[in-house]
């Protein structure tokens, strides 16, 4: 039996900034567990470039939570806040990074699903998360989108899961139990950024088939 893979916290912190990260721990094969560690350290240290944790005057604190670690799938959400000195608030921060452990490189949304009208469509249909029980949006939420195109929300989604500049929109993506999550900002007022979840059965004609992590995590869709 393959055993599972499993993580460890690890942190990084100076008088302003506390970010947090995982690392594998007991990958099978020294070099893939390295190359993986390396892009989880790297996508959750990116947060100080572009969450202003490399300026005067800036806190940033960043923790994650697992959404999936298995032989074939990581998805790993970061989450936190970033504050500058004297701002009227703290702005929410929500990023991702998924990996496909068999190949050791990080995976974008582009990789795994066809990202077409159809799959839009499924979006703006999709089940609406709320990240706080105190915070619910799902109306405005559902309104921010409507105020995009598909050809928009397309262009969009091919730029996402990059912790850059050129994801315009902050999209970034996670693989939940049963569901494919996909995360975009929206104004303060609605949380700094939304969550919509669409179930993995919705989308049997939108995989990409050829994506080992379909056939071995979710082996009915990959038929």
């Amino acid at each position: 039996m393959k055993k599972e893979l499993e993580i460890k916290k690890v942190s990084y912190s100076n008088p302003n900034v506390n970010i947090s990260y995982p690392e594998i721990i007991n990958h099978n094969n020294l070099k893939h567990g390295i190359q993986l560690n390396e892009i989880l350290k790297s996508e959750a240290m990116q947060s100080l470039e572009q969450y202003g944790g490399n300026e005067q005057g800036y806190e940033l604190d960043v923790d994650y939570i697992p959404k999936c670690v298995g032989n074939t799938l990581i998805s790993i959400q970061y989450v936190g806040s970033s504050y500058v000195k004297d701002g009227a608030h703290p702005k929410s921060l929500f990023f991702t990074v998924n990996l496909d452990v068999k190949n050791s490189r990080k995976l974008l949304l582009r990789d795994v699903v066809k990202i077409n009208d159809e799959f839009i469509d499924l979006l703006r249909g999709a089940r609406y998360v709320p990240y706080d029980s105190d915070l619910n949006v799902e109306s405005e939420a559902r309104e921010e989108l409507s105020n995009y195109s598909n050809a928009e929300l397309i262009a969009y989604l091919n730029k996402s899961d990059e912790v850059s500049d050129i994801n315009e929109l902050g999209v970034f993506t996670y693989f939940a139990d049963e569901s494919l999550g996909i995360s975009f900002n929206v104004p303060h007022a609605l949380g700094d950024h939304v969550e919509f979840e669409i179930k993995y059965s919705d989308l049997k004609n939108h995989i990409l088939t050829q994506n080992i992590v379909w056939r071995d995590t979710t082996p009915t869709l990959a038929n």
